[in-house]
């Protein structure tokens, strides 16, 4: 939605999002000049600074605004961009928390001009409303994660007091929650005898 809305508020023919995944970069989103998504094709590409502007703002945290790229030497990648959709303007703005960059929000324009300082803080903003999405979406998974790992062993605890005899219906309670737990297809639970 970030992406969507921001192609349109800033007139840009693009608009990209790209988030770190520790030495590589994954573009998880992307938005025409009429806000329609592009297709995402999935995969990871290296951190590079030399093949692409992405890169340099990852590997750097800062900002790159580039009004005019027919006045820049093009990495590798830019070339191929430039020579297929006529982008030759760009922002880039850097998502940064705790000191690391973690993505950056891409801005294109096919004409060249430079980005105004109004369209510059809306798209810091923009990179600062999905910084909170990211973390709103990290926390709720760790929270669903502690959750997951202490209903089990709430749910584990509760057949060992039902079967203070009997360690078998433990033991299979352990498998069960560890399977879950684990998104594993097989668990299993083996008592060594002695030999």
């Amino acid at each position: 939605a970030i992406v969507g809305t921001a192609v349109r508020l800033l007139a840009c023919d693009l608009t990209v999002a790209v988030l770190r995944k520790g030495n590589f970069q994954s573009m998880v989103a992307g938005a025409t000049r009429d806000g329609s998504p592009i297709g995402i094709s999935p995969g990871n590409s290296a951190i590079d600074p030399a093949d692409n502007f992405p890169s340099r703002v990852l590997a750097t945290g800062r900002m790159l605004h580039l009004p005019d790229w027919t006045d820049v030497e093009l990495p590798e990648r830019e070339r191929r961009i430039h020579a297929s959709s006529g982008m030759t303007a760009s922002l880039m703005v850097p998502m940064v928390r705790e000191g690391e960059c973690i993505g950056v929000l891409v801005f294109g324009r096919k004409a060249p001009g430079p980005f105004r300082d109004t369209e510059i803080a809306l798209a810091e903003s923009f990179a600062d409303q999905a910084l909170i999405a990211i973390e709103n979406v990290r926390l709720f998974n760790e929270t669903h994660d502690a959750l997951e790992r202490q209903t089990a062993t709430a749910d584990v605890l509760k057949v060992i007091s039902e079967s203070p005899a009997d360690v078998q219906p433990v033991f299979e309670a352990i498998a069960e929650r560890a399977m879950a737990l684990c998104d594993a297809k097989v668990s299993g639970v083996t008592r060594f005898d002695g030999e």
